[in-house]
């Protein structure tokens, strides 16, 4: 039988994070109760993969009475610890958010290349309002400017792994957020 040992140290526990998405919930809601709808609700589009674990807890942490939709864009920009340059998935972006107030849900903003894109893609196909909510912001020089609405913790310079971040796809489900030490 072999030893099993969780990686990295813990940078917030799942205490922590559960707090912290309550309080976004709150304040997303808060922000669009009164321009949601039953006939035209917000919709919370989340990307995939890494913001799947943030996304579902965002959303059971809103009011049952919340006006939001749910869609979920498979990304991916990532191999390893490092962006490749190139997002794959946004080129399959459906038409229903034209005219629609969208909520970009993710995991972590860092160089903005993804963000970005995807907004600029949600307004190019007519989204009348586009938002972004990030559970992480890593404070590092930014390639594209994007300023998120909510921001659930600014981190430093650091890659992390857990609730839903991974590394080459292990390690999302850790209920921790983690850091990895690079050697």
């Amino acid at each position: 039988m072999t030893s099993r040992t969780t990686p990295g140290r813990i940078l917030y526990s799942s205490e922590q994070i559960a707090a912290r998405v309550r309080e976004l919930a709150d304040a997303i809601h808060q922000s669009t109760e009164h321009v949601a709808t039953k006939a035209d609700p917000v919709i919370l589009l989340g990307l995939m993969n890494g913001a799947l674990v943030f996304l579902s807890d965002l959303l059971r942490a809103m009011p049952a009475t919340a006006h939001m939709e749910v869609h979920c864009q498979n990304l991916s920009s990532y191999k390893g610890t490092s962006s490749t340059g190139t997002i794959r998935g946004l080129e399959s972006l459906p038409d229903i958010f034209a005219g629609r107030h969208v909520i970009i849900v993710d995991d972590i903003l860092d160089t903005g290349f993804t963000l970005h894109n995807m907004r600029d893609r949600l307004l190019n196909v007519g989204a009348r309002q586009v938002d972004v909510c990030v559970l992480l912001d890593k404070k590092v020089p930014r390639t594209y400017d994007i300023a998120p609405q909510w921001v659930g913790f600014e981190i430093p310079n650091l890659f992390v792994i857990g609730y839903g971040l991974d590394l080459d796809g292990a390690f999302r489900s850790l209920p921790d957020i983690r850091v990895i030490e690079e050697n």
